[in-house]
């Protein structure tokens, strides 16, 4: 597994990571990125030219994006939305410490293009890492590693890979990034990595997100999502998990108030308790409220094509 990630790494592996990139994104035109071998150049003209690329992307604008790089008009607005809470009719979802998380960002990144280079996204990662352990929201710490070092992992891959992980089509590539993932969070902390299964949460949970978060181009999209739609892919993502994995009961009733449903949180079984608390999630109510609040299309397609890929997978 070392060799095949090394392998990769030198044969794709991106521009000087000092050099700002594009600001349309790392593609201009529907050409090749630089320092790619005519190998690869056919390859991905094979791709974008096959069934699988025209199922993965069934919006034009997206196969666009994919193309010729997002418009920089659409990262501006984007990178204006970095952590913000998130409203939506009957549920309103927030980051614990959001302002002191932003902050840390800001007094890194003063001007905000923290992605416009490889050292840029690694300062970030630094910066997210160190500064989780204050944080007391249960998922900020996994999740802001498991999200940041995967975007790293993708920057060291480049483009070949990139192309291909909206939805994972070689059992290499799938399986590589499965590993590096977990070695990554092993190193963070051990307790963390073995507190519950990584390879079945990590995987349809990120690869979902990759399919999903149509509005920028394929190598930034899990960061972005993340960062874009926040704490609401992390509990519709937690959610499906729970579901998945046998809890699919909806444990809110009609008519119940917070503090009756977690009398009856309190009540479960404590191996499921544990289980349900570990991915923060006390219950899964917010399920079905996410797929039709706000932006019900997106959530609601994320938890969909969630299961999708879970069921996929086994």
């Amino acid at each position: 597994m070392d060799k095949l990630f090394e392998e990769y790494y030198q044969n794709y592996s991106l521009q000087d990571p000092n050099q700002p990139l594009s600001n349309t994104g790392m593609l201009n035109k529907p050409s090749k990125p630089p320092n790619l071998s005519l190998a690869y150049e056919l390859e991905f003209n094979e791709y974008v030219n096959s069934r699988d690329f025209q199922h993965n992307f069934t919006s034009e604008r997206t196969k666009n994006y994919v193309l010729t790089g997002i418009p920089y008009s659409h990262k501006q607005l984007f990178y204006v939305k970095v952590l913000k809470d998130v409203s939506a009719p009957d549920i309103t979802i927030k980051v614990e410490n959001a302002e002191q998380i932003l902050k840390d960002i800001n007094r890194a990144f003063p001007h905000t293009h923290f992605l416009n280079t490889k050292s840029g996204l690694f300062l970030l990662f630094d910066v997210a890492l160190k500064s989780s352990n204050s944080y007391s929201q249960p998922l900020i710490k996994p999740l802001a590693y498991l999200v940041l070092s995967t975007g790293r992992l993708a920057y060291s891959l480049g483009p070949k890979f990139a192309f291909k992980y909206s939805v994972f089509t070689h059992p290499a590539e799938s399986k590589l990034y499965q590993f590096q993932t977990l070695e990554l969070l092993q190193q963070l902390d051990l307790e963390l990595a073995e507190a519950f299964d990584y390879a079945n949460f990590l995987m349809p949970w990120l690869v979902s997100c990759l399919h999903n978060c149509l509005e920028f181009e394929p190598w930034e999209r899990f960061f972005d999502c993340f960062l874009y739609f926040g704490m609401d892919f992390l509990v519709a993502g937690a959610c499906a998990l729970v579901l998945e994995a046998g809890k699919g009961e909806r444990f809110s009733v009609r008519g119940e108030d917070e503090e009756q449903r977690m009398d009856r949180f309190e009540a479960l079984p404590d191996a499921q308790k544990q289980k349900m608390s570990i991915i923060g999630v006390p219950e899964c109510y917010a399920f079905e409220k996410l797929k039709n609040a706000g932006r019900g299309v997106e959530i609601g397609q994320f938890l969909q094509d969630c299961h999708a890929v879970m069921l996929h997978m086994k």
